[in-house]
């Protein structure tokens, strides 16, 4: 991290006449300032300040800021104060509107009442698309956390075992590696366990509130994720548990089968993992988001299994992967509206699914980075529909 994060900033500011703006979002505060603590980061085109609410020697020690960008304040009354008497030859002032809550916006809103009022997210995502060197490393350690729950996985007989059971020790596993124990998602009211985990016949349910295989969960109060259901030979198990290391993401979702493969699963599997291989091939700098989900979504469709991709029981999902790094999920979205264009060091989670009532559930996720040349995949395991044994 550096001052040239906040660099780049001030100028696509400048470039879109914005006089200053206010981040809020701990992960844009931490993109920008190498901390976390809460607070306020007031950025104007020639100088940017750091208002932490408590323990400012903590701020002290983690960010990159100079002395003199620090400061205490206890909440948003003195921001307020700090902002009136700053906005002077202000006309557009930024916020971060799609996760501000709207109490906050009215406080600011009023006191800011001669200034214009825009959204900054855009800005600060699109700036956070372009993953860094070091953002790299992060997200290539947090995908080989991925890979010490999968070879968990490999080692236990799961028959016998309930979804939450087997769930939790891939999810220990993850912890003992060096998992955050979270994940951020920029999502206002979203709740997940610590991931998607299904088997057998919760493979054929699926939530509303992802496009892919959520599980069932414990309880109404939070439909996703493991259950209670024991895990019996013939099962299909999916898991799709993220982790958060140092502060980045990666994603990998796997399918397993207990016991014997039956061969109409190993065909739904075989499809779908050609048509991800596909969707993988096309993940090059220069390519369009919206372009690259149409292509897959008619490459699934000249296959057998055509009207099982990406079905979810009662419609179909419009989304076949997502941008990857300081949030779980983040722009650029493998989707038919975006119309991003993938640049060199975009990093994206590639997610599959296919669902057949009469044969079972799969999916296939992989974290890639784009190259300048063929995209790298940064998650570690071989795709495959791996068996397990019951006994």
């Amino acid at each position: 991290m550096g001052a040239h994060r906040l660099q780049g900033l001030q100028e696509n500011m400048a470039a879109r006449h914005l006089d200053a703006c206010l981040l809020t979002h701990s992960r844009d505060i931490y993109y920008y300032t190498g901390t976390a603590q809460p607070g306020y980061l007031l950025v104007e085109p020639d100088r940017s300040a750091l208002y932490i609410r408590r323990n400012l020697q903590f701020a002290r020690e983690e960010t990159f800021l100079q002395e003199e960008q620090l400061h205490e304040a206890s909440g948003l009354k003195e921001i307020l104060q700090v902002l009136k008497g700053a906005q002077k030859n202000w006309k557009a002032f930024g916020l971060e509107l799609d996760v501000l809550p709207s109490k906050q916006y009215l406080r600011l809103r009023e006191a800011l009442n001669r200034v214009e009022i825009v959204s900054v997210s855009e800005l600060v995502l699109e700036q956070r698309m372009h993953k860094e060197a070091r953002e790299i490393e992060e997200i290539k350690n947090a995908a080989r956390v991925l890979s010490a729950g999968h070879k968990k996985v490999k080692e236990t007989n799961p028959a016998g075992l309930t979804e939450l059971q087997l769930a939790s020790a891939i999810e220990n596993e993850h912890r003992l590696h060096g998992h955050e124990g979270i994940f951020f998602m920029r999502r206002h009211d979203f709740y997940m366990s610590r991931g998607p985990f299904s088997s057998g016949e919760n493979l054929s349910r699926f939530s509303g509130i992802a496009d892919s295989v959520t599980g069932v969960g414990l309880s109404p109060a939070l439909p996703a994720g493991p259950s209670e259901r024991v895990i019996s030979e013939g099962d299909l198990l999916v898991t799709d548990i993220p982790v958060c290391c140092r502060g980045y993401h990666a994603d990998q979702s796997r399918t397993y089968a207990i016991g014997a493969i039956p061969k109409e699963a190993e065909d739904l599997f075989a499809q779908l993992r050609e048509t991800f291989q596909f969707g993988l091939s096309l993940l090059v700098e220069g390519a369009s988001c919206r372009d690259i989900y149409h292509r897959v979504a008619e490459f699934a469709r000249s296959l057998p299994f055509g009207e099982h991709f990406l079905f979810c029981g009662d419609t179909h999902a419009r989304l076949i992967g997502h941008g990857i790094g300081l949030e779980l999920n983040e722009p650029p979205l493998l989707n038919a509206r975006d119309q991003t264009v993938l640049r060199e060091n975009f990093t994206v989670a590639l997610e599959m699914h296919a669902f057949d009532p009469a044969v079972g559930c799969c999916k296939i996720e992989e974290t890639v980075l784009v190259t300048g040349k063929e995209p790298a995949i940064l998650t570690g395991d071989p795709v495959r529909l791996t068996r397990l044994d019951a006994k």
